[in-house]
């Protein structure tokens, strides 16, 4: 399989970036992006596999995974958890 990630700057202008070695590498390629020169309201990126006949599969990224980690996340999570352990 060959990982590649599409940027659409603007909405119009598209860029093919890769192969990544790894899908970890693609995601964090397109993570270094999105936080640094992406506009989240003009521009988007996909996911593109290649699989090993050539067939190509296009997906989108979920906002969680592109968003900036929530700062009190580590907090709500231990608060579901004490909640379950006391329920």
């Amino acid at each position: 399989m060959k990982y590649y990630n599409i940027y659409i700057w603007g909405g119009v202008e598209a860029e093919l970036r890769g192969p990544y070695q790894t899908e970890d590498e693609r995601v964090a390629a397109a993570l270094g992006l999105w936080r640094g020169d992406a506009s989240p309201d003009d521009d988007s990126i996909f996911r593109l596999d290649v699989d090993e006949n050539g067939e190509p599969s296009v997906f989108e990224y979920g906002a969680f995974e592109l968003e900036e980690p929530d700062e009190n996340e580590d907090e709500d999570v231990e608060e579901v958890q004490e909640q379950v352990v006391i329920n």
